[in-house]
């Protein structure tokens, strides 16, 4: 019973988690977080990295596809973006880029107009009133 003890290696578990998601995974994982659109739920976006990468997916795969979302919702409310959990859990990275040009806005830039000086002139003296003066 000693020597069956003694012919496993010390350290075939930990092999497995770091080829699986360990320090390899972890890098990796810097490298998407730094790319996806949302910053919340670090813990459940790591865990949901590291499951995939374990499962063989590629983790440059993974932040390319990440680029591509936030490219595609760039300009866009953030509550409508998917938590990085999810995204990952869904298995996001794989969706194909829209065909409406990545979600760029196309709206041509116009600027601003200029308040008239009829209109400053009313805004000041509604503050003055305010104020008391």
């Amino acid at each position: 019973m000693a020597a069956a003890a003694e012919a496993a290696p010390p350290n075939e578990g930990k092999k497995k988690e770091q080829v699986g998601g360990g320090e390899l995974a972890d890098g990796a994982f810097q490298d998407f977080w730094q790319q996806y659109p949302r910053q919340e739920g670090i813990d459940g976006a790591r865990r949901e990295f590291k499951q995939a990468v374990a499962g063989g997916t590629d983790p440059k795969d993974i932040t390319a596809g990440a680029m591509r979302y936030a490219a595609t919702r760039m300009g866009k409310p953030e509550q409508f973006t998917a938590m990085p959990r999810t995204w990952l859990r869904d298995g996001r990275w794989k969706d194909k880029p829209s065909a409406n040009g990545g979600g760029v806005n196309r709206t041509p830039y116009r600027p601003q107009r200029k308040p008239s000086v009829a209109e400053i002139t009313t805004r000041m003296y509604a503050d003055l009133v305010r104020e008391g003066r």
